[in-house]
């Protein structure tokens, strides 16, 4: 099998607005990137990603260490047969997290409005 057999039905966009930008993260089945943003928009929609390079940076890896997902980050020269094997045995749901996250952003804008009532 060859590298690229992996991934023969893959796209790879380079060029698109926000609103494309959004529905090809929002409408793939895998995203591999090496874009923040687009970290941050496959957590957001569940889908399962792969961030390049993604501990080498601050943002990356602050987010990635939060919500304990540094094994979605690969180097640059990863064999794509791993990545392959990872995502046959994949089961991401970060929507427990983002939920989370959810409570605590509303208890904390409670907490503050309150604060200044007082």
């Amino acid at each position: 099998m060859y590298q690229n057999d992996l991934f023969i039905s893959a796209k790879r966009v380079l060029v698109s607005g926000p609103k494309e930008f959004l529905y090809l993260i929002k409408e793939a089945s895998i995203v591999v990137t090496s874009s923040f943003h687009a970290m941050l928009f496959s957590i957001i929609f569940n889908k399962t990603f792969y961030i390049i390079d993604g501990m080498k940076d601050n943002r990356k890896r602050d987010i990635l260490s939060y919500y304990h997902l540094e094994k979605q980050s690969i180097d640059k020269e990863i064999d794509f047969k791993l990545i392959h094997e990872q995502i046959e045995h994949s089961n991401m749901d970060f929507s427990t997290v983002i939920n989370e996250q959810y409570d605590s952003g509303i208890k904390f804008i409670k907490e503050r409005i309150l604060h200044e009532n007082m």
